[in-house]
């Protein structure tokens, strides 16, 4: 995450100012959105435009740190390279044992997400219907329906309809649309180029100024009046920004083109529309559509329609926990968090093949009570047939007995102990005589 030379941002990042920097950063958007709207035939600085975008991407970031809302998601993905998803394919068939004919890497793809952030942990609820269910035309995903929990350490995800859950790796950062589908972050939206324009621009301040260069003109997209910034890198790279100051200087529209070999292409595109999110003064996403580029094998086309977005919120702790996303008890655990072997664990009880010292301790009861009903069975069977009746009859008259008269009781215990120690005796050393007799014989 880039870090912003500046007093918005001091006050942003203060746990003990927290919701005064908010209503800062709010004084602020409306500071900037008059001063430019003042400046109507005079085209607004660079400076002031870079600080008004600052300080209203820090506010609106700030409340999606506890957030939550839904997404549906349409993804097209059409090969570049001829041969290369065949390859790709029949890489994937070999490792995994799929057949090539169940699945497409390219085509067109559907999924929504339920997602919830709070602060650097993030939970989304996937689910990919089946071609039947989504009616659309080579489709490349194949059904599933995952609950994945993230934060910075580790990953963890129950996948339903293979009733598995697992513990990996914090995933890694990758840049194409595809990749929300097993890494949703709702942050990711809301950049262009995976990049934020706080970022870009802190990233243009660390470069020598002779390398790039920017012009800010007026531009209107429909009847949207907006602000324009081309800026152009090295000869390299040229961005065009379109924003928007009466939405919180949000960016509408988005354009990266790359010059390869002399030729300029079209790498990335960003269009968006945002609604006002019903509890504050915050400009949040409603639909986006990006076209992305930059792959060597593949180009994609995402369409995304976000809804019952609530920003500012409580979210449970327990909502990113095995028992949060709905694990059962029993159910397996795959960690693959150290790497190497997966250790396989039961859901709700100990890791299978390693005993912890708990589990250890729980262990030695339970053979230790195995072993004393052995004993005690052992004991009883080795008894003779008459000793056995004999024993279950004083047991029953010895309970009887302390029940009514301890006293009773008590002789009951004495007299039961003479009798079946002079049966034990007498039948030892009859056992004795009988085998003397037969070594005789």
């Amino acid at each position: 995450m880039c870090k912003y030379n500046s007093i918005t941002t001091f006050f942003m990042k203060s746990n003990y100012i927290k919701y005064w920097a908010i209503i800062y950063s709010l004084i602020l958007i409306v500071f900037f959105t008059s001063g430019l709207k003042v400046q109507a035939e005079n085209i607004p600085s660079y400076t002031d435009i870079k600080g008004a975008i600052e300080t209203a991407y820090l506010t609106r970031s700030d409340f999606l740190l506890n957030a939550k809302g839904i997404a549906n998601i349409t993804l097209s993905r059409e090969e570049t390279s001829p041969g290369k998803a065949k390859t790709i394919e029949e890489d994937i068939s070999n490792k995994l044992g799929f057949s090539q004919d169940s699945f497409k890497t390219s085509g067109n793809g559907i999924w929504s997400v339920e997602w919830y952030q709070k602060g650097s942990k993030r939970r989304y609820d996937i689910e990919v219907p089946s071609s039947e269910e989504s009616s659309i035309e080579r489709p490349f995903l194949l059904p599933q329906k995952k609950n994945f929990a993230i934060d910075p350490e580790k990953s963890i995800y129950y996948d339903i309809l293979g009733e598995n859950a697992y513990i990996n790796k914090s995933p890694r950062e990758m840049a194409n649309p595809l990749s929300l589908l097993n890494n949703f972050d709702i942050s990711k939206l809301y950049k262009f180029s995976d990049c934020s324009l706080p970022e870009l621009f802190y990233r243009l301040d660390n470069i020598d100024k002779t390398e790039w260069q920017y012009q800010i003109t007026e531009d209107k997209i429909e009847a949207t009046h907006c602000i324009k910034i081309e800026i152009v890198v090295k000869k390299m790279a040229r961005y065009n920004f379109w924003i928007v100051p009466e939405l919180s200087y949000s960016l509408i529209k988005g354009q990266l083109f790359l010059t390869i070999q002399g030729v300029e292409k079209l790498a990335e595109s960003y269009e968006a529309k945002y609604e006002k999110s019903k509890s504050e003064e915050i400009w949040l996403l409603s639909d986006l559509k990006v076209e992305y580029n930059q792959d060597r094998s593949f180009n994609e086309k995402m369409e995304v329609q976000l809804t019952n977005t609530e920003i500012g919120i409580e979210i449970p702790d327990e909502t990113f926990t095995f028992e949060g996303l709905g694990v059962p008890l029993g159910t397996k655990v795959l960690d693959k968090s150290l790497g190497g072997q997966p250790l396989e664990y039961y859901y709700g009880s100990f890791p299978i093949g390693k005993v912890d010292n708990f589990a250890e301790n729980i262990l030695k009861q339970q053979n230790d009570k195995k072993q004393e009903n052995v004993l005690e069975e052992t004991v009883e069977e080795q008894l003779p047939v008459e000793v056995q009746s004999n024993t279950d009859s004083i047991e029953k008259n010895t309970l009887g007995a302390i029940n009514s008269d301890p006293k009773k009781g008590y002789l009951w215990i004495l007299f039961g102990t003479l009798i079946i120690s002079g049966i034990v005796v007498i039948s030892f050393f009859m056992r004795k005589t009988n085998i003397s007799t037969k070594i005789k014989e």
